[in-house]
């Protein structure tokens, strides 16, 4: 499923004139990837270190990504 999860659900989901932020997480490997809507297009950010935290601005959440693969 990851394969769609990156792919056509990805497409799907951004095609929403609402949505802000998608954020993709790995289950099993530090790997957080993050889709923002810009002005001109998607810009997307990837966390991959244990230290590194995620911010979501749309809704104003912020997690350690070690909390996340606690």
């Amino acid at each position: 499923t990851q394969r769609y999860d990156r792919g056509d659900k990805r497409l799907a989901y951004q095609s929403l004139a609402t949505l802000q932020e998608l954020v993709l997480v790995a289950q099993d490997t530090p790997y957080v990837e993050i889709h923002r809507r810009k002005a001109n297009g998607w810009a997307r950010e990837i966390l991959q270190e244990l230290s590194e935290s995620l911010f979501l601005h749309s809704v104003a959440f912020h997690i350690g990504l070690k909390e996340i693969y606690a």
